[in-house]
């Protein structure tokens, strides 16, 4: 029976813990309000007009509405794996608004999603510290209210395991908490069901389910007030019997709301249930639809753009379903083979209607929970006219050469549908397809359009697509320092210089000497233990799994060389070659101008006597006798 199987007495419920988080799984609702399919208020004027009270709205197989299609692909993205969500569309944001929901890695969620346009957005409060908005929950109740202009979240179970019974309203982009407004309010609860029902202009609330008790009451919030409206007590004729994981939307055929299912009590056992109940002006009354989905909880529903109802799969007897069901009134028609391959088996998922305006639209399936795991895929169904999502390039980010996939998703109610691709990147062609693989042949930032067309009726709707194209990672050098290293001089710094690639750049090294360890880091230090030489690799890789190395030494020495002469060192340097240079001028000028002076003639042309010249020369003194 998987997360919602056959559950314990309600004595039991209150002790274990892990059982309730089991059970406590949220039906989803999905309520155009006054500005989807079936809504006769004026604000659906964007929406079909609701098929006359008693006859059979147009069948899938005749009527031209669309099967099966899986979005996923060809989204940007997604709230992420998730079930028990609250939401519905949002007329006034004109989007489907998705809150909360339990998170299989972060447990129940605070956040808000928005879907539009063929594509998911995260919308809401940037900071949700404080009371600007509901706190973590799943298995809460939503619908959109025309009369507030703003959707409705009502109760839940929180992160600590506690029930809610506080009531929201989204509006703008904003959250405001309506619960002192109203001097009543319904006891908290989980897994109750809601929608709004144009007819009364009042948003409806059923049943539900405390750790020791099941409910059947019925509440309308009117504005912002809530009122009772129905009988609580167990035994009541007058109104479907206490349960949670109930289905509840609003017929347009029926002019009233219909409910379904969900997991009752009796006799210390939680049996599925697969009564179908309507609301109206005259209270609840048993419907008698001759065929019906088999007993079952938390599905998904929603309204197609006719305005009948359509339910997918749910918790069964046996597991998750994975069968579709369209609520004609009075009858349930199976429709599992009409609509196509369905998506996989699960319950607890979120349904909502999508308008795109001018009575055309489609049924939005998200997330849930299979037999094995949480889901985070986008399905739509009953397109009466061509849609195509955003699109998606994955990856977004590629170094030329590699290969991309750009792909977006076309449904309606015919599969005639043709592809045309403009303004590819070199090296890619266009091809009548859906997914284009593409392997670009020059870097650059690529603006890709293709144009879809319904060939039945010519139809046709364009998306731009882009990405970027970068050059591989190139690493241009590999510094080290100091070199020579001298062991136990602190440490060595290997730094490189990468360019280049997607993403960020990683980094690795091998051939490190001891004592240095590899580091995702462009530059770090370390200190080797051992002398030697080493050949390191310095690998740098993109996040397309794209690298580029290059080699440096790192040479571990003893001690450092002897010092040079400080004399030397200072001759060596520009400054003293110069002074030495200018120097050796100076000498030889010196010696030039004293061999000039040795070979200068004494004044007025006249010359010295040397030697005997000079002895004849000399006058001789005749006082003194001649030396003997």
């Amino acid at each position: 029976m998987g997360r919602f199987g056959r559950l314990p007495t309600p004595a039991r419920l209150a002790t274990s813990s892990v059982v309730v988080v089991v059970v406590l799984v949220l039906v989803l609702v999905g309520g155009w309000g006054s500005g989807g399919p079936g809504s006769s208020a004026p604000a659906s004027s964007a929406v079909a007009a609701p098929a006359t009270v008693g006859a059979e709205p147009p069948r899938p197989g005749a009527g031209g509405v669309g099967a099966w299609a899986n979005l996923t692909a060809g989204l940007p993205g997604s709230p992420g794996p998730r079930f028990a969500s609250a939401g519905a569309w949002d007329a006034a944001l004109n989007e489907t608004v998705v809150f909360g929901g339990f998170s299989p890695i972060t447990g129940p969620l605070r956040t808000t999603w928005g879907y539009s346009a063929g594509s998911w957005h995260s919308i809401g409060p940037v900071n949700l510290s404080g009371g600007n908005a509901p706190s973590s929950r799943y298995g809460s109740e939503a619908a959109y209210d025309p009369t507030l202009g703003a959707l409705v979240v009502f109760g839940g179970r929180d992160s600590q395991g506690g029930l809610l019974n506080d009531t929201w309203s989204f509006s703008d982009g904003n959250w405001t908490n309506l619960s002192s407004r109203s001097p009543l309010a319904p006891p908290p609860r989980v897994n109750a069901s809601m929608a709004f029902d144009p007819a009364l202009g009042e948003l409806l609330l059923f049943g539900g389910r405390s750790p020791n008790a099941l409910y059947n009451d019925t509440w309308a919030l009117n504005g912002t007030t809530w009122t009772s409206v129905g009988p609580p007590n167990a035994n009541a004729t007058s109104s479907p019997s206490a349960r949670y994981g109930a289905s509840l939307v609003y017929s347009a055929a029926a002019s009233e709301l219909v409910l379904f299912g969900g997991t009752g009590y009796a006799a210390g056992t939680y049996p599925l249930l697969g009564d179908t109940w309507t609301f109206g002006s005259s209270g609840w009354a048993l419907a008698d639809p001759g065929s019906s989905p088999s007993p079952r909880a938390f599905t998904a529903i929603s309204v197609l753009p006719n305005g009948t109802p359509v339910l997918f799969g749910g918790l069964g007897a046996h597991g998750p379903l994975a069968d579709t069901w369209e609520f004609t009134g009075p009858s349930w028609i199976n429709e599992t083979t009409s609509f196509g391959a369905a998506p996989p088996a699960r319950s607890g998922a979120f349904a909502s209607p999508v308008s795109v305006g001018n009575g055309t639209g489609y049924v939005l399936i998200f997330g849930g929970e299979s037999a094995t795991r949480v889901l985070d895929d986008t399905w739509a169904v009953g397109a009466n006219e061509l849609v195509v999502t955003a699109g998606a390039v994955t990856p977004s980010a590629l170094d030329v050469f590699q290969t991309t996939s750009l792909t977006v998703v076309a449904f309606g109610p015919t599969t005639n549908i043709s592809y045309a691709w403009s303004g590819l990147p070199a090296g890619c062609l266009s091809a009548n397809v859906s997914t284009l693989p593409c392997t670009p042949t020059a870097v650059g930032s690529p603006t890709t359009v293709v144009s879809v067309t319904d060939d039945s009726d010519g139809k046709s709707v364009s998306r731009i697509l882009s990405f970027v194209v970068n050059s591989p990672p190139t690493v241009s050098a590999v510094l080290v320092k100091p070199f020579p290293f001298v062991l136990g001089a602190g440490n060595v710094s290997i730094t490189v210089h990468a360019t280049g690639g997607t993403g960020i750049l990683h980094y690795s090294y091998t051939g490190l000497p001891p004592g240095c360890l590899t580091k995702d880091t462009a530059f770090f230090g370390c200190a080797p233990t051992v002398l030697g030489s080493w050949t390191v690799n310095a690998t740098a890789t993109d996040a397309t799994n794209e690298s580029a190395s290059q080699n440096a030494t790192v040479v571990v020495v003893a001690t450092g060389p002897t010092p040079p002469n400080r004399l030397v060192q200072a001759l060596e340097s520009p400054l003293g070659a110069t002074a030495v240079i200018v120097g050796i001028g100076l000498v030889l000028m010196l010696v030039y101008a004293l061999r000039r002076r040795s070979q200068t003639p004494p004044p007025n042309g006249s010359t010295r006597p040397t030697g005997p010249e000079l002895a004849a020369a000399s006058p001789r003194d005749e006082s003194r006798p001649p030396a003997p």
